[in-house]
């Protein structure tokens, strides 16, 4: 059984400035996790989305693992351990109706799992 969080829950379009980005909440684990995947979905007529997954050893500096565009998708990452995980969008633009959702899971210890949003 695996357990997932909303990152960004139905936010509306986003326009960047410069290098400028919108991070999602963020998750940190109870033991550091090797398999982490996020799905995003959009709402409405979009025209463009720039969405990336995040990961971090110390749950403050986040870094890239994945960056993805289209209105919706899923990916995994499986390449290296991490405390903790958010989305982050580069842009995200289509008429006002439109929001975007992601949502990122994990896999539980079997010691059970705890979570802290930041």
């Amino acid at each position: 059984m695996s357990f997932t969080f909303k990152s960004f829950d139905a936010v509306g379009p986003f326009s960047p400035v410069g290098s400028e980005k919108l991070n999602g909440s963020g998750f940190s684990f109870d033991v550091p996790k090797s398999k982490i995947t996020m799905q995003w979905s959009t709402i409405g007529t979009v025209t463009h989305v720039g969405i990336s997954l995040e990961v971090s050893l110390d749950g403050v500096n986040f870094f890239n693992v994945s960056s993805n565009s289209g209105s919706s998708g899923i990916v995994t990452f499986d390449q290296h351990i991490a405390v903790a995980a958010r989305a982050s969008i580069s842009s995200f633009t289509g008429d006002a109706d439109a929001t975007l959702t992601a949502v990122i899971g994990i896999e539980p210890t079997e010691t059970g799992i705890n979570i802290t949003q930041s």
